[in-house]
């Protein structure tokens, strides 16, 4: 499929900046990419595969998104944004129908790179992912406070936002990456030794969410399905008995089998829809929006690397 991100988006014919709620008017066509969509390309020193699929949930929108940008010769930044919603309701964003977590995933990868901070960005010779983050973290606070309804003196009305960013810098033959919550970033290397570049920042409260899970499956004698039903549980979303690196390591064995003849993520959805009461994979709903990347290329002993959230 083509390429979602239209250059368009958040300009208006002057070249001026559009007012929040004109910067991501989507027709239906965009609507539906920014749902499902695969995409391969390559850049210098490289090649990806990225694929992106909602959760299907009736009248949400993928909350997933990814990027990938030019940011000067031969340097190239490839991301996974993961957005999730505010405690409280976001006036500005209920008029649009749109989702806190929707708004701040697709705002980076779709309007970030048109901004003059983004510009700056790229010409210095040397930068790495930590400035990439950092200046999105810098960037969003002003984007945001222009939407009705989000104040940063309430922690409660902040949309939040996952995001996993790899730069590949081919002229100072450098990579970097940068992670910010549970997504994650892992290196395949030559040898087929598997090296995890990130850290699960949710782990904690992902673990504790996960044994108040269990005890009120014990308290009530319910199914873990049930439990989902309870409005004080939220999300976590982890493998039951599989150690962390074997995940990974299917992750990649899936991507090699599947990327080039289609969904990658597809191949997942079977087993959830099959385990109606969450018994053979813990987790608190059935499935979550995902989006995955995987980049090829040749780096000081590496072979590829996949970020997903």
């Amino acid at each position: 499929m083509e390429r979602v991100i239209d250059t368009s988006i958040g300009i208006n014919p002057e070249g001026h900046e559009l007012p929040y709620y004109e910067e991501l008017v989507l027709n239906d066509e965009e609507k539906k990419k920014l749902e499902r969509n695969i995409e391969r390309g390559e850049f210098i020193g490289g090649s990806y595969f990225a694929e992106t699929v909602g959760s299907g949930a009736a009248g949400k929108m993928n909350e997933d998104s990814y990027a990938v940008f030019p940011m000067g010769k031969g340097r190239t930044l490839l991301a996974v944004f993961d957005g999730a919603s505010s405690q409280k309701k976001i006036e500005g964003l209920e008029r649009l129908e749109m989702s806190g977590a929707f708004y701040v995933s697709h705002l980076t990868s779709m309007i970030f790179r048109k901004s003059e901070e983004f510009r700056k960005l790229c010409q210095p010779d040397d930068i790495t992912a930590e400035d990439v983050l950092k200046t999105i973290n810098s960037w969003l606070p002003v984007k945001f406070d222009r939407v009705p309804g989000v104040d940063y003196s309430d922690p409660c009305s902040i949309p939040g936002m996952a995001a996993a960013l790899v730069l590949i810098d081919v002229p100072n033959e450098k990579m970097t990456v940068a992670q910010v919550a549970d997504t994650f970033i892992a290196l395949q290397k030559q040898n087929g030794e598997i090296e995890v570049a990130s850290n699960n920042t949710n782990e904690r409260f992902d673990k504790e969410t996960n044994e108040y899970f269990i005890s009120l499956c014990e308290k009530y004698n319910i199914a873990r399905n049930e439990v989902r039903k309870d409005p004080r549980t939220i999300q976590p979303y982890t493998g039951d008995g599989v150690s962390f690196e074997d995940s990974v390591r299917s992750l990649f064995n899936v991507i090699d089998e599947n990327s080039d003849e289609g969904s990658v993520i597809d191949k997942g959805i079977p087993i959830l829809d099959n385990d109606p009461k969450y018994e053979k994979i813990f987790r608190l709903k059935n499935r979550d929006d995902s989006t995955i990347m995987s980049v090829d290329i040749s780096y000081k002993g590496i072979n590829s690397l996949p970020l997903a959230g």
